[in-house]
């Protein structure tokens, strides 16, 4: 399962992104309880919450970071691709952000 956050609308509302001079910082993991979990969700949720981590992000002009199997990050951009830290990933101003529900 994958919860996507349009982080402008994060941003603006005062959620967990901080906006300064090295870009939007938003939390690499994310705890949902209710009442933001649908009746439907109960079969992942361990005490009443369900955990994600960010698994992607969008940027401006169309920078794609993604997280590869073994935990190295990969960014995608018009002038190629490289691999980059998290901190980098975390510091990039993200316009789209995808979140993987995480088992247990």
């Amino acid at each position: 399962e994958v919860l996507a956050i349009h982080a402008p609308a994060v941003a603006t509302r005062g959620g967990a992104c901080a906006g300064g001079d090295t870009g939007n910082i938003f939390e690499p993991a994310l705890t949902l309880t209710e009442p933001w979990l649908s009746p439907d969700a109960s079969p992942g949720v361990v005490g009443g919450a369900a955990h994600f981590r960010v698994v992607a992000s969008v940027g401006p002009g169309g920078i794609a970071d993604v997280l590869q199997p073994g935990g190295r990050w990969v960014r995608f951009s018009r002038g190629g691709t490289r691999c980059v830290s998290l901190l980098d990933v975390l510091q990039q101003a993200p316009e789209l952000l995808l979140y993987q529900r995480m088992n247990g």
